[in-house]
């Protein structure tokens, strides 16, 4: 598959120590086939290339855990509960830090974070890939 690399960001979504880290709470869970198919060594030569090439990278982070999120809530969606129960990401730990060989460079935009299970929805996502010149969304197949 062709990129046109004038047109193309690479977005990359929650690259938190708590999901790629030992000692992150999401690891256990996903260490074995992370490991298998080298899901850390594959994006870091990703963003290695991505700015090789030039292309913008934006960052796509999921809110980290803050105290009293959730406190009141009438309702609590699913994928909430999960991060206000465990403390997923929280801010200012080690599981809520990015993934240093991931971490965002300089030169690349971290958007607003989001709360759900979209990085674009009730961010400034969109209009960060826009203003980088991607002004059309894709995955690769």
């Amino acid at each position: 598959m062709q990129y046109d690399t004038a047109r193309t960001a690479l977005v990359v979504v929650d690259p938190y120590n708590d999901v790629l880290a030992e000692g992150g709470k999401v690891w256990p869970r996903l260490r074995e086939v992370a490991e298998r198919v080298g899901t850390r060594e594959h994006l870091e030569q990703l963003l290695t290339a991505t700015r090789q090439a030039g292309m913008p990278i934006l960052y796509a982070p999921h809110r980290r855990w803050r105290p009293g999120d959730g406190t009141g809530w009438q309702r609590t969606p699913r994928p909430h509960a999960g991060l206000i129960q465990t403390h997923l990401f929280a801010e200012g730990s080690f599981g809520g830090q990015w993934y240093s060989p991931l971490a965002p460079g300089d030169s690349d935009v971290v958007a607003d974070e989001h709360w759900g299970l979209n990085g674009f929805v009730n961010t400034d996502l969109d209009c960060s890939c826009a203003c980088a010149g991607s002004n059309e969304s894709s995955s690769p197949e």
